[in-house]
């Protein structure tokens, strides 16, 4: 069996630990199974997730507001602000929308 990325990290945890022989082999690794996508993909793929998650949430706000349950469409409000936060850290960059993950 071929170890792939996934095994790799599975075995050899996180970078913060690796040797630099661990390294060399996650490199190789990397080359073998190159990402399906670059980081300005993967950015655009998250902005555009949370971008439809917005606009879900604040639908689903509008018909609970419209049907008189205030606090419930408040809660969504708070979802759809969230995911549009989300948004917008994913189109500063991958490390803003980590950041951003890890303050929750």
């Amino acid at each position: 069996m071929q170890m792939t990325l996934a095994d790799f990290l599975d075995v050899h945890g996180g970078s913060e630990t690796w040797s630099s022989t661990d390294v060399e082999s996650y490199l190789v690794l990397c080359e073998i199974y190159p990402p399906l996508y670059g980081p300005v993909e993967m950015e655009a793929i998250a902005a555009g997730g949370h971008d439809q998650a917005a606009a879900a949430e604040a639908s689903v706000a509008d018909h609970l507001a419209g049907d008189g349950h205030a606090d419930a469409a408040g809660i969504w409000y708070r979802g759809a602000q969230a995911s549009r936060e989300y948004a917008a850290a994913a189109r500063k960059g991958w490390w803003r929308y980590e950041a951003l993950h890890h303050d929750s």
